[in-house]
Formats: C-alpha cells, structure tokens, sequence
C-alpha cells in the first residue's frame, strides 16, 4: 500500500449520542439529532491480528491498537449504548487533495481516516449520510431507529 493509497481493509464507524449536550448541538439542531452526535472509528488491521481505534473529542484525540478481545469490548460497549449506529466503510481512492472544512473534531478526523470529501459534511448525522451513499452498510442500529426523517 503506497502512501496515496486508502487501506485495505474495511472500517466500522460508530455514531452515538453524548450525556451532555455541547454548544454545536444548539447551533446546529437540524444535523446534531440523537444518536448522531459523535463518532469513532475501528478497523482490524489484516496481518498484525489487531484493531484500531480513532477517536477524536473536544479535549484530545485517542489512538488504540486493540487485541481482538478487548476490540470485541468496545464494540459491545458501543451496542449497549441506546441510541448507536454501526458502519461498515471500506475507504475509496480519490484523486487530488481531500479539501475539508479547516476545524479538526470527530467528523473530519473520520472523513480524513476514510477518504470522504464533503466540504458541508460538518456533524456526524451528515457524515452517516454520506458513508451511506458511499457504499456504507449498517452492521448494527439501536432499535427502530428513524434516521431519514
């Protein structure tokens, strides 16, 4: 895999909701709906036999490398959590520089693991929606969840 090429393997992205609700969520009600209000990402590394973790908060940014087991934990973590969403991504080669919006939270640091471009994919919901487009596919959705209303 050369340095310009996306990996070879697919990503899970986790969205999820937040106990407290941050000021973006007030100035942007429309796109920061529930369930939608973080995202992380995990994928299993083929030939180290372990999964990676990004996730990007408000105070710092978190990189794991997880045996199997404990990826396993997260990920029932992840479902236990009401209102979670689970996305298979594999990211696809794009030509040129991937041009986002100049402020690094959860949503760019994910668009920059996978490749997206989207200047206006700003919240995780808008995220979601174009993972989907993208040729995403839900591998776990809390309940009956109605996220294209």
């Amino acid at each position: 895999m050369g340095q310009d090429e996306p990996p070879e393997f697919d990503w899970m992205v986790i969205f999820t909701d937040r106990e407290e609700l941050k000021w973006w969520d007030y100035l942007y009600p429309i796109h920061t709906r529930k369930g939608f209000r973080h995202c992380f990402a995990l994928g299993y590394q083929p030939g180290s036999y372990h999964w990676i973790m990004l996730d990007w908060t408000s105070s710092h940014l978190q990189l794991w490398i997880y045996h199997p087991l404990q990826a396993k934990a997260v990920m029932s973590w992840a479902k236990n959590r009401p209102e979670t969403t689970i996305v298979s991504y594999r990211p696809k080669k794009n030509k040129g520089s991937v041009f986002s919006f100049p402020i690094l939270y959860c949503v760019e640091a994910i668009k920059r693991l996978l490749s997206i471009r989207g200047f206006f994919v700003i919240t995780p919901y808008q995220l979601f929606k174009k993972i989907m487009g993208s040729g995403g596919t839900i591998i776990y959705q809390d309940g009956a969840k109605k996220w294209d209303s």
